[in-house]
């Protein structure tokens, strides 16, 4: 990730630890999301879900298995993650095909309500 402070590109690093609401006021200022795992294991986590409901574009390593939903604004890398990628996501969030968060709220999905259902069909699964 060293090539990230060499660029143009303004980013904030979220270590474990920040998650729920304050991870998505975050998010809802971001463009790109990049999820990066430290153990260097395929994991797919809730705030990949909540990355694209807040209206960002999310880079992910490999994540084990595909998106159910929001597909459009999750893409998963192999290699190694640079410049170009990073680029070409911020691309995509310009061209506003990912589905952005004001546009979930218009239509009563919203953020919390996102919050919500996933935390609930987590608890589901338990």
């Amino acid at each position: 990730m060293d090539f990230l402070r060499s660029t143009d590109l303004k980013f904030a690093w979220v270590a474990h630890g920040l998650s729920g609401r304050a991870l998505a006021a975050l998010f809802r200022r971001s463009k790109v999301v990049l999820n990066i795992h430290a153990d260097e294991m395929p994991s797919f986590e809730p705030r990949i879900y909540l990355g694209a409901a807040c209206g960002c574009v999310v880079l992910s390593e490999p994540m084990g298995q595909r998106p159910e939903v929001m597909r459009e604004s999750i893409i998963e890398y192999s290699g190694s993650l640079d410049y170009a990628g990073v680029k070409s996501a911020l691309r995509l969030f310009n061209t506003g095909e990912p589905q952005r968060a004001s546009e979930l709220e218009s239509s009563k999905l919203g953020v919390d309500r996102f919050l919500l259902d996933l935390e609930s069909a987590i608890l589901d699964q338990i």
